[in-house]
């Protein structure tokens, strides 16, 4: 995994507020991702875990310029898609599509099977004949698990599960690079959302995709993934391989979330360290000074309510932003 498909350097998505009816006067800022570095390879899937309202869909849509940033960096396929607007940014989106959380609102009721998914080729000006296009689009929902003879069906004739298989098969429809996952099982059942993940996988390997899967189930994100960012307010406060994530967590938050996971072990699920939060995640539009989450951390230090941690050297691939790594300062307690 070498070849960098998308990149994001110190990216930031802030939202203004207003108050008043008649004159409108600026209130805040709601700092919803606030400088965010990451990199997604050619064939990996980067898992972005964390509650919800930390930021992970803002930053998803950023990403794909759904949302103009306003401050940083995007970079898909090598070129700098930040400012890119109109024609320009069209070129662009074909390497990049989105599979949405709800398979019951992502889909247009009044149009059937067969135009959902030819959308996006016709959107990219891919011409094809008829009949053509009505080929491709039923081998598509062959590839995702549907018959093709529900090509003139519409949305509301299908289960949750299959409405996301469309979703899938229009995402996958012209061939993207990479694919953003915005939770796409989180309205499904159980059942129903491994043989989504497994598909998903089927896709990746067929057509060497890269997914960024958003998801705040990080058991989920623990099957799917190669590596693991974690994000709290708006920041990435940890980032590592999977199994070194699970085996070796470095920061507070990290362990607070993985002792919530349920243990199949009872015995296990009995002795092991619980790690409980109190308060509320802070306002994005007030974020607290220093470390973002010392509002909530168990072991916090005074250094942690003045600067803000860099992030900090864990292991080969494993960074963390905690001032607890910081071997100088430890030194000194």
């Amino acid at each position: 995994m070498t070849e960098l498909m998308l990149a994001a350097r110190d990216l930031k998505m802030y939202f203004p507020t207003y108050k008043g009816v008649l004159f409108r006067k600026q209130d805040s800022l709601i700092q919803a991702v606030n400088g965010v570095t990451l990199d997604l390879f050619k064939g990996e899937t980067l898992g972005l875990v964390g509650e919800s309202g930390c930021g992970k869909t803002t930053l998803g849509r950023t990403l794909i310029r759904l949302y103009s940033p306003t401050d940083g960096h995007i970079e898909l396929c090598g070129q700098d898609i930040t400012r890119l607007d109109g024609a320009a940014l069209r070129k662009h989106r074909s390497n990049i599509q989105m599979i949405f959380q709800d398979p019951y609102a992502s889909l247009d009721p009044r149009m059937t099977v067969f135009d959902i998914i030819a959308e996006p080729i016709r959107a990219c000006e891919k011409v094809l004949a008829r009949k053509e296009l009505e080929k491709t689009v039923a081998d598509l929902m062959e590839t995702v698990g549907l018959s093709s003879r529900y090509i003139r069906k519409y949305p509301h004739e299908f289960s949750g599960g299959q409405r996301q298989r469309i979703a899938i098969a229009r995402a996958v429809a012209i061939r993207p690079k990479v694919i953003l996952c915005d939770e796409p099982v989180s309205a499904l059942d159980v059942s129903i959302q491994a043989q989504i993940l497994n598909l998903l996988k089927d896709l990746q390997k067929e057509f060497h995709l890269s997914y960024l899967f958003i998801a705040h189930d990080i058991s989920v994100v623990r099957y799917i993934s190669d590596r693991i960012a974690v994000m709290y307010l708006g920041k990435i406060v940890e980032l590592a391989n999977t199994e070194d994530l699970f085996g070796s967590p470095q920061h507070p938050y990290t362990k607070a979330l993985l002792s919530a996971v349920p243990l199949a072990d009872p015995r296990k699920e009995r002795v092991r360290e619980q790690i409980l939060l109190h308060g509320d995640l802070p306002s994005p539009a007030h974020p607290p000074s220093g470390c973002p989450f010392h509002t909530r951390c168990p072991w916090k230090m005074d250094v942690c309510t003045r600067v803000v941690p860099p992030n900090f050297k864990a292991g080969e691939g494993h960074h963390a932003a905690c001032h607890l790594l910081d071997e100088k300062l430890m030194t000194k307690q």
